[in-house]
């Protein structure tokens, strides 16, 4: 038998030391709220809970000489056998110690992941300030929240921008940068998406419609003729999605950069010149390395001559040169298929190849706009989110932030290979129950749009001064106001009395006198008014006063109106709820689900309602409490094909929902909670991959139904059949 072993290293107060622990448990379940049993293990937020029991020598307490704290970090790894390298089991924080006797030197610590505390003040976000043809259409995806969340808590599933940054474009459900800055390419189609890559992060994916242009990013600071500069990205590795980066310099010549790869490997290409007839010159391949992160540095030797060297896994490879027309300093940048964590630099900066802490998957919910979520404790914002959009948010025992979409929780796309949990050698039981408490009859869910409008005549009111503003004799005043909902395309000023080109509705206006009271008009040339957004539901108004008297405007009277016009205001729209099943009147077991504010798109809602009613049309299998031969490769979140042919014949694929381990005298001890996953397009996909044909499949279908069996045997010969 194997000899198993845990360590325990604590903080109590005195610095951390290895300490004598004779027990521990730590428990990991993943929460679905207000879903049934039989739904909720795929989709919810965890944090590790648990206790640790240690012995003290010295017997401190909280009133000894070195006193005893709670606060600290603990460590607890472990192995299942001493050939094996130890696990992290967890590393987390001391929520209390505690002792049950004062002539007892064993202490029980409670323990918790460590978070750090954060609020999270987003901005009120506007899809038309990344296209104002795409209004409506939301380039956005509700991950972009669970990155600012994220970040807000000190986990990153892309690199801060390192100082010499010139462009950071994380593409975290986002396409706007956070060095540079970005034009949209005008079109009036959804040309962004958010697939995933081959390890189920989010990635940046940018449809060129016919006859259409690409988005342009500005870069921070130009790149001159002699610099050197470093690009460092992520390589998407899918099907078909080759990386184009083309950097263009102010007379239309350019250097383009484009990455391929292998299932092991990166292979860049690059030419000089968008006119050069030299064409592309190949830069040695380099084996990836396991977050697939590469970074290229380019030296630009002349206005004619480019050369440039990559890496990824290992050092630097060997120069590659290419030559052609001359090329002037490099200031915009724009992207082909696919991207994700783009940075481009000046210095040389290992904190652009810094392995992400976060791992998040797109939400495949699409964001119009987030109007009044105001300032909010960050993690409660990512919970929010991660369970509206019925995918799952939880802090992996390597201490790294991790969110999947409800596809992934479903085993869909990115979920990688099913390993397998063999009953009889791995499973001491397998308890399960079915019940008709978690079936429905009736599922309604509620969603958000945004209210959205749209105008071209300038006429959306979106904010009046509520307070006369003395400006005095040839002076500017400048005011920053708060606007009470995200807004873009603000209208260019006019006063009040100039309405032979635009009626007083259209246009910002403003009107001025030269008295408080508002009781002598000043003239329509008397104010020069300006107004920039300093972020969409911020802006900034400037007022200069070019007469040679003090001058009043705002307030309440027409005479001294101030008034700020738009041609796009986004506010919270009318709840919608949609259903299927039985009518209100007539059902006994409805099942109700909110997904506002972070569902705002009706094909989102309408996909989330179809698998609800799926999943609780009729019971279907809970196992709890499964005890299983101690395996530390099984984690939260894994996707396992389970297998039982002697007792209860169930072949499975099975989502890990629920993971406690534990340790004592007498060995490692672990308990799973699992929820047995539907057959899936993709596990048919794979049955084909592996030599089967849909004749095959039909035949031996045919030849199950037409032998006597049921629909439902036939789908359980099925699943056997494609996850054998």
């Amino acid at each position: 038998m194997p000899t198993p072993r845990s360590t325990v290293t604590a903080d109590l107060g005195a610095g951390p030391e290895a300490l004598d622990a004779p027990s521990w448990s730590i428990k990991r379940d993943l929460s679905g709220g207000s879903l049934p049993a039989q739904v909720r293990g795929g989709s919810g937020f965890a944090l590790a809970t648990g206790s640790v029991d240690v012995t003290l020598p010295d017997g401190r307490t909280p009133w000894t000489t070195e006193k005893i704290r709670p606060g600290g970090e603990v460590s607890i790894t472990a192995a299942v056998s001493a050939t094996d390298t130890d696990q992290t089991v967890g590393d987390l924080k001391i929520r209390s110690v505690g002792a049950s006797s004062a002539l007892s030197r064993s202490r029980r610590l409670a323990v918790e992941d460590i978070l750090p505390k954060a609020r999270l003040e987003l901005p009120q976000l506007l899809a038309s300030m990344v296209d104002p043809a795409q209004i409506g259409l939301a380039p956005f995806d509700a991950v972009w929240v669970i990155d600012q969340a994220a970040r807000a808590c000190g986990f990153h599933a892309t690199p801060e921008p390192v100082p010499s940054a010139l462009l950071c474009v994380h593409a975290c459900g986002s396409p706007l940068p956070e060095v540079g800055t970005y034009a949209g390419a005008g079109l009036g189609e959804r040309v962004y998406t958010w697939p995933l890559d081959h390890l189920g992060r989010v990635s940046m994916r940018f449809e060129l419609p016919v006859g259409g242009a690409r988005p342009v990013y500005t870069l921070a600071g130009p790149i001159p003729v002699g610099a050197t500069a470093y690009l460092t990205l992520n390589k998407v590795r899918m099907p078909g999605a080759s990386s184009t980066l083309t950097f263009w310099d102010r007379t239309g010549e350019s250097i383009t950069f484009t990455f391929g790869h292998s299932p092991t490997e990166v292979y860049p290409t690059f030419r000089h010149g968008h006119t050069s007839p030299g064409g592309s010159v190949d830069l040695p391949a380099v084996v990836a390395r396991s977050d697939w992160r590469v970074q290229v540095q380019i030296e630009r030797t002349s206005a004619t001559e480019t050369r440039a060297r990559v890496r990824s896994a290992g050092g630097w490879s060997s120069w590659a040169t290419s030559t052609g027309v001359a090329v002037g300093e490099l200031t915009t940048m724009d992207q082909s298929t696919s991207l994700s964590g783009l940075q481009v630099h000046l210095a040389d900066a290992d904190a652009a190849l810094t392995s992400p802490t976060a791992w998040l998957a797109s939400a495949d919910s699409p964001l119009s706009a987030l109007v009044g979520i105001g300032d909010q404790d960050a993690w409660t914002v990512a919970q929010q989110v991660a369970s509206c959009t019925l995918g799952a948010l939880w802090l992996a025992e390597d201490g790294v932030l991790r969110y999947r979409n409800r596809s992934q929780m479903r085993g869909g796309e990115g979920t990688g290979g099913a390993a397998r949990i063999v009953a009889a050698t791995t499973v001491e039981d397998l308890p399960w129950s079915v019940s008709e408490d978690d079936v429905a009859d009736r599922v309604e869910v509620t969603y958000q749009p945004a209210d959205v409008q749209t105008v071209t005549d300038y006429s959306l009111t979106v904010w009046e001064s509520p307070d006369v503003l003395a400006i005095k004799a040839g002076k500017t005043s400048t005011l920053v106001v708060d606007l009470e909902a995200p807004v873009d395309q603000l209208a260019p000023w006019l006063s009040v009395t100039s309405t032979a080109e635009f009626p007083i509705g259209q246009r910002s206006r403003w009107a001025a006198s030269t008295t408080r009271d508002g009781s002598v008009v000043a003239s329509a040339t008397a104010l020069q008014v300006s107004a920039v957004l300093v972020n969409p539901s911020r802006a900034r108004i400037s007022i200069k006063n070019t007469t040679g008297s003090t001058l009043y405007t705002g307030g309440a009277t027409s005479s001294t109106a101030l008034i700020l016009r738009a041609n796009v205001v986004a506010r919270s729209g009318e709840a919608v709820t949609i259903d299927t099943g039985k009518a209100a009147a007539d059902a006994l077991s409805p099942l109700q689900v909110s997904l506002a504010p972070w569902v705002q798109d009706e094909d989102t809602a309408e996909s989330v309602l179809a698998w609800l009613a799926d999943q609780t049309s009729k019971p279907l299998p809970v196992l709890e409490d499964v005890n299983v031969v101690p395996d530390l490769t099984v984690r939260l979140g894994d996707v396992r094909v389970l297998e039982d042919p002697d007792f209860t014949e169930l072949t499975s694929k099975v989502l890990i929902v629920g993971n406690t381990l534990s340790g004592d005298p007498s060995g490692l001890k672990q308990q799973l909670r699992l929820v047995v996953l539907s057959t899936l397009v993709r596990d048919v996909d794979e049955y084909y991959e592996s030599g089967g044909t849909v004749q095959t499949l039909d035949d031996d279908v045919v030849a199950a139904l037409t032998a006597g069996a049921t629909v439902d045997a036939a789908d359980g010969w099925l699943e056997r059949r494609y996850l054998s």
